[in-house]
């Protein structure tokens, strides 16, 4: 998955503290990795991570994303 696709989930953006990931999705990005990675087994917890850091980078982006800015006095 691209930078400029999306997060292939909705999440409610309303709530700034959310850091849960759903695991359906980090489970579909970890595969994604392991495809890229040419199949190569042995990697499963770093894919794991990595894609779980992913998906939250790209939640906290969106959520900020939809946070309008102040305006100024």
């Amino acid at each position: 998955m691209s930078a400029a696709q999306q997060v292939p989930f909705d999440i409610p953006v309303q709530d700034p503290t959310l850091t849960t990931v759903p695991e359906e999705a980090i489970r579909e990005r970890a595969y994604e990795l392991y495809e890229r990675r040419g199949q190569q087994d042995g990697l499963d917890q770093a894919d794991w991570l990595q894609a779980e850091s992913e998906l939250r980078a790209e939640i906290r982006a969106r959520q900020e994303s939809r946070i309008p800015a102040e305006l100024p006095e």
